[in-house]
């Protein structure tokens, strides 16, 4: 019994563990500080701190889908190693070119966060950088 008892305690440590160190890393990974530390985004970056967005929202909450938990972590996992690939393996210097389901997850996120201002509208086969060309950022 002691021994069943010992394996369950040290299993759930590791999960906690696990847990915590993921938690962990979402958390730092989320920062906007963190994605303009590697990315050549500096334009970006700047243009975003100089707009209001910068009280409301970060680079995660505007590229990275609030769906759901695991949708959230497997593209933040997928985009993050992409990156990584890009501007170590391949030696891109260049900025980071929005793909069409990166571009549906920012769509998404903003027609989420201004759902009260957009009730009425029909954005059927808009982005809404169609017409905000340049919020937070350019593109």
């Amino acid at each position: 019994m002691k021994k069943k008892f010992l394996i369950f305690i040290l299993l759930l440590t590791f999960l906690l563990g696990v847990i915590g160190i993921t938690e962990g890393a979402m958390t730092y990974t989320s920062r906007s500080e963190f994605c303009v530390s590697c990315h050549v985004m500096e334009g970006q970056y700047e243009r975003w701190q100089n707009s209001s967005h910068i009280q409301w929202a970060g680079c995660s909450d505007c590229h990275v889908p609030h769906d759901n938990y695991v949708n959230m972590m497997m593209t933040k996992a997928l985009d993050g190693m992409g990156h990584v690939y890009a501007f170590t393996i391949e030696g891109k210097l260049e900025n980071i070119k929005i793909k069409e389901r990166s571009a549906k997850v920012v769509n998404d996120n903003c027609l989420r966060c201004h759902e009260d201002l957009m009730q009425g509208i029909n954005t059927e086969g808009r982005n809404c950088w169609d017409c905000h060309r340049g919020l937070p950022h350019g593109f």
